[in-house]
């Protein structure tokens, strides 16, 4: 049961680091700010959860006498929310400055909310 839950716990940090590079990868290619801003969100913020979850998995597994694995799932834990919580903020108002510097190719876009 060990063994299954730590390959488990290697592909989903894995999983998570190769997200991680792929929004880096994002971050130096891509021209605008909006794209830049995709790249750095959304990959980036599950890359950190799947990492973040298979290190929890891998504590909670190997969890036999010591007294602060309580703790480290929470603290765990709490990155995660706390990733979830800001990631989205940050990005919208990334968006807005680069809107309010006009930083965004606005013939580019599909469909211009901020006109609303």
């Amino acid at each position: 049961m060990i063994l299954v839950a730590d390959i488990i716990a290697i592909a989903l940090i894995i999983t998570g680091m190769l997200l991680c590079v792929a929004a880096s990868v994002g971050l130096i290619r891509f021209r605008d700010t909006i794209s830049r801003m995709h790249a750095s969100s959304k990959p980036q913020t599950l890359g950190l959860i799947l990492t973040l979850s298979g290190s929890l998995l891998h504590v909670a597994t190997h969890a036999s006498a010591h007294t602060t694995t309580s703790s480290d799932l929470a603290l765990l834990t709490l990155i995660i929310l706390f990733a979830l919580g800001t990631s989205p903020i940050v990005s919208n108002r990334v968006g807005h400055e680069a809107f309010k510097e006009r930083l965004v190719d606005e013939d580019s876009l599909a469909r211009d909310d901020s006109r609303e």
